[in-house]
């Protein structure tokens, strides 16, 4: 067998090993550089990606928060609508309406009956008139009282819960009688919400 023989002196090994050593540490120090200068290149620019996207983001909410403040202005303005709205249709659905109680009242009344005055307080009215003769009065108070009353709304049969006669003077001039009626009215049924109209 052959074998080697190294005719290199020791010190000359140890200054190639050195030499290679050094080499190879270069080597990878260059490569370790190239890859950390590659990831902080790339960390670096993900970064600034990110604050920009950050940033259009801010001045998106930012945008979208400024268009939601112009619209509290109407939120407002929609809110009291709805209140005024809210309070015009319950007052509108509960309101008395007179006009009906004056019709059932004509409806009601004889015609030799003239009604001269109605003055009201709370849901008692007082009414007065004149008359030819006491009958008259007489079938005008039956008829505001009497529920089957055939001549009026069927819806406000119960429309007069007391009926008295207040007063009646005899006029001698003209020989009629003037008198005063005191009528309580269940003003619910005057109410288009309860009458169902």
């Amino acid at each position: 067998m052959v074998s080697s023989i190294n005719l290199i002196p020791e010190q000359e090994i140890y200054e190639q090993k050195k030499k290679l050593a050094v080499k190879v540490s270069t080597i990878l120090t260059v490569l370790l550089f190239v890859v950390i200068a590659a990831a902080s290149t790339y960390i670096y620019t993900y970064t600034n990606n990110l604050r920009a996207t950050n940033n259009q983001l801010l001045e998106d909410i930012s945008s979208l928060r400024n268009d939601v403040n112009s619209f509290s202005e109407i939120e407002i303005a929609a809110r009291n609508l709805s209140k005024k709205y809210t309070a015009l249709k319950q007052f509108y659905d509960t309101r008395v309406h007179y006009s009906l109680l004056f019709k059932e009242i004509n409806s009601r009344k004889p015609g030799a009956i003239k009604l001269v005055g109605l003055t009201v307080r709370n849901n008692t009215f007082e009414l007065s008139g004149t008359a030819e003769n006491f009958s008259d009065i007489q079938n005008f108070v039956s008829n505001l009282t009497n529920k089957d009353f055939a001549g009026g709304e069927p819806a406000l049969k119960n429309l007069f819960t007391m009926v008295s006669l207040t007063s009646v003077n005899l006029v001698e001039s003209n020989q009629t009688l003037n008198f005063g009626l005191s009528l309580d009215v269940d003003a619910s049924l005057l109410s288009v919400k309860n009458r169902g109209l």
